[in-house]
């Protein structure tokens, strides 16, 4: 039963059926630095790309607002690739990463890609993703996610 009402939920997701606004603005880095583009929009859906690069010591965070259900979040290594088993978090304005823990442990020159298969995580504000776990200087990468918003 469960299983069926996660796949029902899916289908607007999925069929681009249903309208509305997904924002994602106030990109700021502290440590490092990032650029956000909007690749792709269908429906209540869209795709948020952020690439982003390191300081020199391998510390990297920024401030990101972002309101919807994060339903998919992809994770790719770039070039300059971040030290294996790197960690990212999204924490919400208490400290708490709203994705649980699920981008732990990333590979170092694999993409990745995480979806979330009970009740999405709901974000809807300011938050702050970050690296941990890297040492590797000026490493760079690329996280997508995959934001819905009821109408």
């Amino acid at each position: 039963m469960k299983k069926l009402l996660v796949a029902l939920s899916l289908i607007p997701f999925l069929l681009g059926g249903m309208s509305g606004i997904v924002e994602a603005t106030d990109l700021t880095c502290s440590n490092g630095s990032a650029t956000l583009t909007v690749t792709k929009s269908r429906g209540s859906v869209k795709i948020y790309t952020l690439d982003w690069t390191a300081k020199s010591d391998g510390t990297w965070d920024c401030t990101l607002s972002l309101s919807g259900y994060i339903m998919m979040v992809d994770t790719d290594p770039g070039s300059t690739a971040p030290t294996a088993s790197y960690d990212l978090t999204y924490t919400d304005s208490q400290g708490i990463d709203i994705l649980d823990g699920l981008l732990a442990n990333r590979h170092t020159s694999t993409s990745e890609r995480v979806k979330i298969s009970d009740l999405p995580p709901y974000s809807n504000g300011s938050g702050t993703i970050s690296i941990a776990n890297n040492s590797q200087n000026a490493a760079v990468g690329e996280i997508v996610f995959y934001i819905y918003q009821e109408k």
